[in-house]
């Protein structure tokens, strides 16, 4: 999908991946139960985004309120505006955990991050069974 606006964007599928560009949706929810997902330039207040196998790498291109995203088995890349503001907690069962930004820590270990980036005014969430979290400037 492409260039889609509006209040509220749903998309569930069993198995394939999803991609997508120009996302500029108050709310976002995607669900893909076996499969990748790519979404560049995403504009959206609340964007939830699931995948049960596969990894995700999600494009922001406004900083989120509320921002959740999971997977089973698969790697995660965020890449967040220079200038986010977020409470942040990261959870992975195997994998690394990666920032290019600075974060006030809460709480530290090896696969789990509670922490604060600039003011803290969104919230930002991710969890994955087996791979790395990177959240990248850009």
């Amino acid at each position: 999908m492409s260039n889609v606006t509006g209040s509220r964007l749903r998309i569930d599928t069993g198995s394939g991946g999803v991609s997508g560009d120009g996302l500029g949706v108050a709310d976002l929810f995607v669900d893909v139960g076996s499969g990748g997902i790519r979404l560049e330039d995403v504009r959206s207040e609340r964007a939830r985004v699931e995948s049960g196998s596969g990894s995700i790498t999600l494009r922001m291109g406004s900083s989120p309120r509320s921002l959740d995203v999971q997977t089973g088995s698969g790697g995660v890349t965020l890449y967040l505006p220079p200038a986010l503001s977020a409470d942040v907690e990261i959870e992975t069962g195997s994998g690394g955990i990666d920032s290019d930004f600075p974060i006030q820590m809460n709480r530290w270990e090896r696969n789990h991050v509670r922490g604060r980036i600039g003011e803290g005014a969104g919230r930002i969430r991710v969890e994955t069974g087996s791979g790395g979290v990177r959240l990248r400037k850009g």
